[in-house]
Formats: C-alpha cells, structure tokens, sequence
C-alpha cells in the first residue's frame, strides 16, 4: 500500500466500501496484523454480518467467518463479540438472526429492519467487551454507506462510525470499473457529518504501473477533498467466503484427474467446506446448479443449505435429483453434509413449522428419517471416520476436526444396525459427549460435521480412494525422508516438488541386487543432466550404505526411511520410483528399470513421465483377445465342420430313404402276381 498522507489514528478506525465485495474484509485483516506486527493489541469487529457461512466457536456460539479470519490475523481466539449480530437468509424475504452467538429467531426483511434499533444495546456492549481488552478495534462495514434505503436506523456502516466516534477509510474497486465514479457518487450521497468521518480512500485491487492512476487520484482528490491514502494491488488471497455471492461459483474449473461436482443449492451454507478440495492439484471443483451441467462426475456432494426441505424440492424441479439417483445406482460415490445428508434420507419432517411444515419424502439413498426441531445444535467436534465401506474404505480410521450447526436429528429406521450404518465417531468439545454420526449404503455417505474434509489425512484418504477407483495411482503420503548428510526432514520439500523425482528404493541395501547397478547409475547421471532430483531410499544404517558406494560407485544421496514403510512401497530389491508432486507417475522392479534406449529426451516429452492410466481401450483389447476371437473361432468350427457334417449327415439320410422307398416300389408288383 502506498500511504500518501497520514491520518489520525484514534481507539478504532473503520474500513467501509463503495459497494460489497471490494475487499473489505481482506484490508481489515490485513490491517489487524500490521497493527499486531507493531505491538498493538488489535482486535476486529463487524456488527452486523449477513452469510450463510458461519463459523462455531471454541463455546459453541456462532459467528461470522470472516471476522474469524480477521481475529486469526491479529492472532488471537475469535470470539462472538467480533460479530454480535449474524443474518442467515432462509428465503428471499426472510432470515435467521443470531445475536451474539445465539438464535433469536427467524424474521421476514421488514421486521428486522424495523427492529434492528433494537439490537444496538447488545452491539455496543459485544463493542465494549472488545474495547475493554485491545488497544485498537479495526472495524468492517458492510456493503455501501449510501445505499439510501438503508440508512434509517443505521447499525453496520456510518450509523456505527457515530456510535464509536470511529474515523472511516472509504474503498473502492478498480477491478470491476468505475472506481472514481464509485468514491465521488459515494461521498456525494453522504450527509456533511458522515463525509467528515472519512479520513482516507483506498483504491483496490489495482493492476499495472500505480503511475497511471496519479492523474486520477489529483482529480478524486479535488473532487471530495480527501486524500487517497494508497493504492493496493490485485491479490487473490483464498480465504473463507462471507456469503453465497462468492466469485468461486462462476471461477472456471481446471483441467485435473478427477471431477468433483458440488450441488449448488439455491440457499447453500458453509460451502467453506471444499475449499481444501479446491486447492489440491488432483481436483477439479465445480459448483452444478443446472441438470445439464451435471456431466459425469468421479464424486458428487450435496452442501449443507439453511433450508433443507425448499432445497429438496428445488432439486428435485430441477432435474437434479435424477441426476444423483443415477449416478448413486451405478455405484459412484455421493457425499452429503448436513443438509445434505439430510435429503441423502427417506424422508424429512417437520413438526414444529421450523421450516415449511409437514413432512416430504427424501432421496432414499440411506436408511434414515430427519425430523426438524427448534433446538439448534452448534459445537466443535473431533473424532475419526469408522470402517468406512465401497470406494471410500481409504478413508477409515482417517481423523477429522470440525462442525455441527444444524436444527435436525436424523434418525435410522433399522435402529438394531444402526452402529455398523455410521460414518463417522466425534467428540463434542462443548459437552465432551462422545457419540456416532452420519450414516453410509455401498458407496453413498453422510454426516453432520462441517469442515470434514479441512484435515490433510482426510483429504488425502478421498483423493487416493478416488484416484485409485480411476486406476491412478494415489500421491505419497505418511512417511518421512530423513537426508543422511544433513539431517534434515525433507519429506516436505520432496512431496511438493512440482519437478521430477526419482526414488530409489533398497529396504535393507545390504540384500540388494546389484546387478543392474550400471542402469541405476546412468538414470542418476540422466536426472543430474535434466535437473531432476534422485535420492536412495533404505533403512539400512550408515557402514552398509558406505559399503554399497564402494561396491557400485554410487554418487546419489541417501535417506533414512522405515523398513515396512519401503516395502509398501516397492516389493523388490531394489525397485525406483518417479514422483512428481507426492504423485506416484511410475514404478519399476529391478527387472524392469528404464535404460537409455527409453531415456532418449527429458520426461516431460516421454511417455513414463506420464501418470499411468488404466486403459479402456487396452481393456477392450484383452476382452476381444480373450474372449471374442476364441467365441468367434468356435462359431468358425461350428459352421465350417460341426454344420457341415450335419448336413451331410442329413443329405446322407435322405438318400437312404430315397433308395429304401424304389426298392419298397420295384418289390410290390412281384408280391402282386404272387397273390
């Protein structure tokens, strides 16, 4: 950021914007940890949050997700009074209103907006709890000060400013155009007292050379005789969405070895819960709201929606419920998350009116019935997955940390096996109860726990699974490679290397064939030539391996890694690896090992520098060799010798009889004469 003035720094400051999606929320976190860096006890604080995105905190209070973010900036525990007040839309008209962590109730638009007055005791005291503790209180504003339908009663924007004295930086948006406009139209709709307010302006998101915009910047700063304090960059910085205008609906999907497909529910919630997928190389995420769009996906999931059972029958108008039940009924995976899993049921019901009444039938994927209640559930849980069972047994054992916020209990109807049906055992961090959740039926499952997917032992269990139904070999992981010369853990550096890597793999180097020590060598001098990386991997101690550098000249480096970890590695001894990002791209025995006939260019040009693939075609090939061509040699027999003797035989018969009938005719005159 390029500060061209300074402004008074008092108790708080505040960042609003000319519109929403500016990057508020990016610019407040970043500045709580500029402030922290510099010895300040910052603290962030929103009043009023509108997302269907939450976040539960460590007392089961729930909170806006990105003053979670902000807090995590400034290094310190998120709290519920960084966020008193929390909307989540259940229609378009209506929400649900938290206050400080708590359910409130469900209002249409109107109501609260003729209530909202109402709630600035508990802001201000949320505000205070705060103020109590930190030097410095960054707070974050929502959408524009001056969109004038809202301004009565103000409780997020200049309406708060006033209530805490707290002076403004206004920002605006060059990426999406218009950014003069944007911060000229926005002070000129603000009264005398609120324009006074603002000390600065940020232009953001901004890419090129900062010159160019100098003589813009002169004309803002003419026009609303106010500086502009900096100009700030273009960064795409992956952090937790606020609400379901999130830009990574409509981002492209990436070209990758497996296809996820994301149900995008009309009132989907915590979709947080597959950014860890989106960010693995492996996967392509996509988010599908339209039949047509659906495609042939490798796993589906079905989000979590703060309206199941509208949800529900949007799916099933749509066409996409019909979509899932076939993909389900040819065995590939389906994946639901609380509101999800929910519609995974028989049926949903809904005796207290929680959210329309009565009772719809569900998607009858597994064997359980949800019922709504008042009662919100909401706390942090720990815990592991069971014996998973179908595509996904990679994943059991697997640990998980995350989430339940829901208003549902679902229930299985066969109750007797009911245990070996569940998914997932947690623990409550709130209650310390330890319990079973979720539910699975061949290879469709579900559960309760938001941000089930967030631990890398998880994520990594759900791409292997997937990769490996897909005939891919799954990434390396769970094991350590410790550098003999140095002593440093490199297992790291080496799984995330986006070049080239071979492994060498001696589980005792003392027993290793030697015999094709020469190919080993040239591939090592062939990898030092291209760049690439080339470590032996053994658990042999240090004497032996000098000993085998002795025997074969070895000049590559060593590494300590654990015998039975090798072994399910490579069987023989010894066998080499080629790994590019922790991806396994091929494997070779001893026997097997590519020489210089194979190594003629650099791997990326070469046909095993590739991921190996099962074959359809190359299936099709041994099914034709195996099977067809012997049916087809059988028929030829058939035809050609077994048919033709019969008609032979047959022909042979005819004439027989033909011959029995002229000799039965050429007999019965002579019996006559006799008579």
């Amino acid at each position: 950021m390029q500060v061209r003035e300074n402004f008074n720094m008092a108790k708080s400051i505040m960042i609003q914007g000319t519109m929403s999606n500016v990057g508020k929320s990016l610019l407040a976190g970043g500045l709580c940890r500029v402030l922290k860096e510099d010895g300040i006890r910052v603290a962030p604080f929103k009043s009023q949050n509108m997302a269907l995105n939450s976040f539960i905190t460590a007392d089961g209070l729930e909170m806006g997700r990105a003053q979670v973010m902000q807090a995590e900036a400034a290094m310190i525990q998120p709290e519920v009074y960084m966020n008193p007040i929390l909307l989540k839309p259940t229609s378009d008209v209506g929400s649900q209103v938290i206050v400080n962590g708590e359910v409130a109730g469900v209002m249409p638009a109107m109501e609260y907006f003729r209530k909202k007055k109402e709630y600035i005791p508990a802001i201000l005291e949320a505000y205070h709890k705060l103020d109590e503790k930190y030097d410095v209180i960054v707070i974050e504003g929502a959408g524009s000060p001056a969109e004038i339908n809202l301004k009565q009663n103000d409780i997020v924007n200049m309406g708060l400013a006033e209530l805490v004295d707290a002076p403004v930086l206004l920002v605006g948006d060059i990426d999406r155009g218009g950014v003069f406009a944007q911060i000229v139209g926005t002070v000129m709709l603000l009264e005398e007292k609120e324009r006074a307010r603002i000390k600065g302006t940020v232009i953001n998101k901004f890419r090129g050379d900062v010159k160019i915009l100098e003589p813009g910047i002169r004309m803002l700063e003419d026009r609303t005789k106010i500086p502009v304090c900096g100009v700030m960059p273009y960064i795409y910085a992956d952090i937790d969405d606020e609400d379901s205008l999130s830009e990574r609906f409509d981002r492209k999907e990436k070209a990758a070895l497996l296809d996820i497909a994301v149900i995008r529910l009309p009132r989907i919630s915590n979709f947080t819960d597959f950014a860890v997928l989106e960010c693995r190389e492996e996967v392509s995420l996509r988010y599908v709201s339209k039949a047509g769009d659906f495609g042939n996906p490798d796993l589906v999931i079905l989000p979590g929606s703060k309206n199941t059972m509208e949800d529900l029958l949007w799916l099933r108008q749509s066409g996409l419920e019909g979509k899932v039940l076939r993909h389900a009924s040819s065995g590939k995976p389906v994946f639901g998350i609380c509101g999800g899993y929910q519609m995974l049921g028989e049926e949903i019901c809904d005796p207290e009116g929680v959210e329309r009444g009565g009772t719809i039938k569900a998607m009858g994927l597994l064997p359980a019935v949800t019922v709504f209640e008042n009662t919100k559930r909401r706390t942090r849980v720990t815990g592991k997955f069971g014996e998973v069972t179908g595509i996904l047994k990679a994943m059991s054992g697997a640990k998980l940390d995350g989430y339940e916020i829901h208003m549902g209990e679902t229930i299985f109807s066969d109750k007797d096996a009911a245990d070996h049906k569940m998914l997932v055992q947690i623990c409550d961090q709130v209650t310390d109860e330890s319990r079973w959740d979720g539910a699975q039926k061949k290879n469709v499952y579900g559960c309760y726990v938001h941000g089930i997917f967030d631990d890398r032992e998880v994520a990594d269990a759900l791409i292997g699974a997937l990769l490996k139904e897909k005939g891919y070999e799954p990434s390396i992981h769970d094991f350590s490679m410790m550098d003999m010369s140095t002593g440093d853990d490199i297992t790291e550096d080496v799984l995330t290397d986006m070049g080239y890597t071979f492994l060498l793999v001696a589980h005792r180097i003392e027993e290793a064939d030697d015999s094709n020590i020469d190919l080993i060598n040239e591939i090592y001098d062939y990898s030092v030539e291209h760049g690439y990386k080339f470590y032996c991997l053994t658990s042999s101690p240090e004497e032996q391996i000098e000993l085998w550098k002795d025997k074969t000249g070895a000049e590559y480096p060593f590494c300590q890694m654990d015998d039975i970890t090798l072994k399910t590695m490579v069987r023989s001894n010894p066998g080499l690896i080629l790994i590019k990002n922790g991806t396994i791209l091929n494997k070779w025995s001893d026997e097997d090992i590519p020489d210089e006939y194979v190594l003629t260019d650099k791997l990326e040009n070469l046909p095993l520098g590739k991921q190996k693939v099962s074959s359809d075609t190359h299936t099709v090939g041994y099914v034709f060799l195996w099977f067809v061509i012997p049916l087809l040699l059988v028929l030829g027999v058939d035809v050609l010798v077994v048919r033709r003797r019969e008609r032979k035989n047959a022909k042979r018969k005819q004439q027989e009889e033909e011959m029995k009938s002229k000799e039965l005719k050429t007999e019965n005159p002579k019996i006559e004469e006799q008579e």
